[in-house]
């Protein structure tokens, strides 16, 4: 059927479990239209400045036709909203209404909806990655380099997001973000009729796409020196950001990352770019910018292996206490540091970590970590944890 070639098998599906609630819910936020009539069959609701231009919303999911009906109700949306149909198709399958922020390659060679497997792969890892820095930075505000374990709440808006499907002829990673409000530990969500404004969603997504934009925006006018010393009235860059920017950059020179917003409800106040493109010969000067950005305490940023012995576990520290009180599943170890020579480095482990150490530690054994080395004034520390086993091979 002319101009319903969307409608595949699973977008059918799709729209058989679409409630006329659902549609009709988001309708009610369009101030373009007002409600005409409701009978039996369907309610209307027709365009303010046209009585000719309205939208139809069957109301019997049980008829064999709904999905068609329902097709041609949702194309309309779309086409008033200027948004792509699976797109709306999305929103309106949510159970809280939420922002969607689409990391997105194109070019040639994607318009299957396909891509290399790295460059896929790293566009996930990637997108994660920018909005928990974003989030970062929302709040603690300020900070050019933030150490991920140190700020778990802001994790708060990766544990409730979701991943859409990509689109064809590019593709993309769609981070479905739901607007909800944190009142200390408690996370509330927005309702349908809630203004978005108070959302923390949609203060960490303004922040992410504001940042982005800059960034690119300094970049094309050659004012990098802006992004590594801003002035006072300028904003702050993290290295974090940039480093999940560069994680994304595509593999092949014929592809383009572009970052682009699907703001729910009402659209965030002032001036926000409709898409941000970072090309690819960006990519090389914001690499030097994050590690122009990293504090200098930083001895390594990547994450590694480490290889030491257990040298000190909670229960014996308390006669060296360093930074405060000890913390529970603190431990120390020895380990080559970068200069070649042995230094001793701290670690927070969780509980599984620690019970590891503490037998690598009576047994004599060495164990090996994955983090990132750091190192402050008076203490060097191994965060950022992601693994921790027993060397047994090394210990034979």
């Amino acid at each position: 059927m002319a101009g319903y070639d969307f409608l595949d098998t699973p977008t059918i599906e799709i729209l058989k479990l679409l409630k006329p609630s659902d549609v009709e819910r988001m309708v009610l936020n369009f101030k373009e239209f007002e409600f005409g009539y409701r009978d039996s069959d369907a309610v209307i609701y027709y365009k303010k400045d046209s009585k000719y231009d309205q939208i139809s919303i069957p109301l019997h999911p049980e008829y064999t036709d709904y999905p068609l009906s329902l097709s041609t109700t949702v194309k309309t949306i779309a086409d008033n909203l200027k948004r792509p149909i699976r797109e709306l198709l999305t929103i309106l399958g949510l159970k809280h209404p939420s922002d969607i922020i689409y990391f997105e390659l194109k070019g040639e060679g994607i318009e299957s909806g396909t891509v290399p497997l790295e460059s896929g792969a790293n566009l996930y890892s990637g997108a994660y990655n920018t909005l928990l820095a974003a989030a970062f930075s929302t709040d603690v505000p300020g900070k050019k380099y933030y150490v991920y374990s140190r700020l778990s709440n802001s994790r708060d808006i990766t544990k409730f997001c979701r991943i859409g499907q990509t689109n064809i002829s590019s593709y993309s990673v769609p981070l479905i973000c739901p607007l909800f409000v944190r009142d200390k530990k408690e996370i509330n969500y927005l309702k349908w009729e809630d203004d978005p404004k108070q959302a923390y969603t949609r203060h960490v997504t303004i922040n992410l796409m504001k940042t982005v934009d800059y960034i690119t925006e300094s970049l094309s006018q050659d004012k990098i020196k802006r992004l590594t010393n801003p002035s006072k009235d300028e904003p702050v860059i993290s290295s974090n950001i940039c480093d999940a920017l560069v994680e994304m950059e595509p593999k092949k020179d014929n592809l383009t990352l572009q970052i682009n917003p699907g703001w729910l409800l009402e659209p965030p106040e002032g001036k926000l770019q409709e898409k941000v493109i970072i090309k690819n010969e960006y990519f090389k000067d914001i690499k030097e910018i994050s590690y122009e950005l990293k504090p200098k305490h930083v001895i390594e940023s990547e994450i590694r292996d480490y290889l030491g012995t257990v040298h000190l576990l909670k229960d014996n520290l308390k006669g060296i206490k360093q930074d405060g009180a000890i913390t529970d599943g603190q431990i120390r170890i020895s380990i080559i540091g970068p200069s070649g020579k042995l230094i001793l480095a701290k670690m927070v482990l969780d509980r599984e970590d620690y019970l590891k150490a503490s037998i690598a530690h009576s047994q004599g054994k060495a164990i090996i970590v994955r983090g990132v080395l750091e190192k402050s004034q008076r203490a060097h520390e191994i965060v950022d944890i992601e693994k921790l086993e027993i060397a047994e091979i090394l210990n034979k």
